[in-house]
């Protein structure tokens, strides 16, 4: 989809604040600005608590090492039997 470029004047404190709402919501200046004229209402994702972090990074770690025993398996490694 080829996108179009919309410009609006903003001050430099209005500018600050929408990039800042934006980071909260974890999109982009656009992508916030977009969602808000379209929608007008843009739903922050929760986040994460340091031990769901904790887990999220376990999560991946177990999933980079299945990956590896899945790929073993899959191209039938000698070392392996």
């Amino acid at each position: 989809m080829k996108r179009e470029i919309v410009k609006f004047r903003c001050s430099a404190e209005e500018r600050h604040t929408i990039a800042s709402r934006a980071g909260k919501a974890g999109v982009t200046l656009s992508e916030y600005c977009r969602r808000q004229a379209l929608c007008g209402k843009i739903i922050a994702p929760p986040r994460l608590t340091t031990e769901e972090q904790e887990y999220f990074r376990m999560l991946q770690t177990h999933n980079s090492f299945m990956t590896r025993l899945a790929n073993l398996f899959k191209h039938k490694d000698p070392a392996f039997n």
